[in-house]
C-alpha cells in the first residue's frame, strides 16, 4: 500500500512538475534561408558579392511572467542550428601571399609546393560552414484574431566546423572551392534585430515568420597572410566581419 502511494505521489508530483513547465517553454524548429555578405575595415580591402546561404535551426523560449504560456508576452530564446555557406567575397587592391592554409592545392601552390602570391585586384571568396548557438530576448503583443506580432533581439555565438575558398584574379583562378580552415577564424560573435508575426494553429502551437539583420563582432579571418604595399611586404591584419540579412520560417509548440 504505501509502495502504491510513493507511486502515486512521485506521478502526481511530476506531472504538476510537467504543467508548470509547460506554461513556460515552448520549443521549435525553424528553416532560414539568408544573404550574408563581409566588411573589412580596411579601405584597400572592398565588399565584392554576397553568399545565399541557409541556417537549419532547433529554437526555444522561455516565457517569463505569472499568466499561462498564451498570455506571456516575453521570452528568453536560445537553441541550437548549422549553417551553411555563410560568408562573402572581398576584392584585396593590394595582392601578396594573402592565404597561407596549409591544405592549399594547385593553382594557389606551385609544383615545389610553394605558395603563388596573388596579383593586386585579387577577389577572394568565403563559403563557412558553422554551428550556432543562440541567445536573445522576444517581446510580442497580444492575440489579435489568429495573429502576434513580435520583436527580437537575438545574439549569435558561431564555431566554425569548415571553410572553403575561391580566388578570382587576373591570372590565377580557382575552379573549385579550397580548404582555407587556416585563414578562417574559429569563432563569430553577432547581434541581430528583427520582427515579425506568429500565426496561432491551436493552443501554444504557431506558425512564425521574420526578417532578420545581423551584424558581427569577430574579425573572420586569421590574418596569417601578407600583402604587397608602398611600404613593401606588410601584414595583412585588417578586421574581416559578416553581416547577414535573414528570412525567419518556423513552427513552435
Amino acid at each position: 500500500m504505501r509502495k502504491i502511494v510513493a507511486i502515486a505521489f512521485i506521478l502526481t508530483l511530476g506531472l504538476n512538475s510537467y504543467a508548470q513547465v509547460s506554461d513556460m517553454f515552448r520549443l521549435g524548429l525553424s528553416a532560414n534561408p539568408f544573404v550574408s555578405f563581409l566588411g573589412s575595415n580596411d579601405p584597400l580591402i572592398t565588399p565584392a558579392g554576397a553568399n545565399v546561404g541557409f541556417h537549419l535551426g532547433f529554437d526555444a523560449e522561455l516565457f517569463f511572467g505569472p499568466a499561462a504560456i498564451d498570455e506571456k508576452n516575453y521570452a528568453i530564446t536560445t537553441g541550437f542550428g548549422i549553417v551553411f555557406n555563410n560568408g562573402g567575397a572581398l576584392t584585396h587592391t593590394d595582392g601578396g601571399l594573402l592565404w597561407q592554409s596549409k591544405d592549399l592545392r594547385t593553382p594557389l601552390i606551385d609544383a615545389t609546393g610553394t605558395i603563388v602570391p596573388l596579383p593586386d585586384g585579387a577577389k577572394l571568396g568565403y563559403k563557412m560552414q558553422m554551428l550556432r548557438v543562440p541567445l536573445g530576448i522576444k517581446m510580442r503583443t497580444n492575440e489579435i484574431g489568429y495573429f502576434r506580432y513580435f520583436g527580437h533581439v537575438p545574439f549569435h555565438l558561431d564555431i566554425r566546423t569548415q571553410a572553403r575558398g575561391t580566388v578570382e584574379s587576373s591570372t590565377i583562378n580557382t575552379d573549385n572551392p579550397q580548404n582555407i580552415n587556416g585563414d578562417a577564424g574559429l569563432l563569430n560573435l553577432s547581434w541581430g534585430i528583427g520582427g515579425g508575426a506568429e500565426y496561432s494553429l491551436s493552443t501554444g502551437t504557431s506558425l512564425v515568420a521574420g526578417l532578420f539583420y545581423h551584424n558581427g563582432f569577430l574579425d573572420v579571418t586569421n590574418n596569417k597572410g601578407t600583402q604587397n604595399s608602398t611600404q613593401g611586404v606588410t601584414a595583412e591584419d585588417s578586421k574581416t566581419i559578416i553581416n547577414a540579412l535573414t528570412l525567419k520560417i518556423g513552427i513552435l509548440f
